[in-house]
């Protein structure tokens, strides 16, 4: 049985109805709150920190989701985002005695449906993983979070190097 919570009332609705085992909450702050391992996924990095922590970033006086997160539950963040913003993020966590782990999936939505995606996990202590294996396989300490911006170093890369004897091809007459 989990909890799921977006702010997208429609999808919200769409999951309640294909998954069974599940219940809608009325907040992140309830998410967080009622889980043992809270899954996120966060479209990028100013959204999941200001999650994170609320509006004010600020580890003293936030109100974000980590301040209702109980020690020893565990956090793993599913999109892509900087190892700089793992490493904040995981540190603010272990402030309070709570696990993180990044976990970006290399997948584009239908192959998501199809279960043809890749989750590199990665975190600075293999204790948090205990709870989570059952999905999840570890790494190391936040790299996950570079293998997933190498992979799209990797793509880029790849479209450029097909483009660039096309544009010669072209520029230099060869047709």
């Amino acid at each position: 049985f989990f909890f799921f919570y977006d702010i997208n009332e429609e999808i919200n609705n769409q999951f309640a109805s294909e998954v069974t085992i599940s219940q809608k909450a009325s907040s992140v702050r309830e998410v967080a709150s009622s889980s043992d391992v809270l899954f996120t996924a966060l479209p990028n990095d100013s959204i999941l920190l200001s999650t994170v922590f609320g509006e004010t970033k600020d580890l003293r006086t936030s109100r974000g989701k980590h301040t209702f997160l109980h020690p020893s539950s565990i956090h793993v963040s599913c999109f892509i985002v900087s190892p700089t913003t793992s490493h904040i993020i995981a540190y603010a966590h272990a402030k309070r005695s709570v696990g993180f782990a990044a976990a970006p999936i290399f997948a584009r939505p239908d192959g998501l449906t199809l279960r043809h995606a890749t989750i590199p996990i990665s975190s600075s202590n293999q204790k948090y993983f205990k709870q989570t294996k059952p999905f999840l396989s570890l790494s190391a300490d936040q790299g996950a979070a570079v293998v997933k911006v190498a992979g799209h170093f990797s793509i880029a890369s790849a479209i450029e190097y097909i483009r660039i004897p096309k544009h010669l091809f072209w520029n230099n007459n060869c047709r």
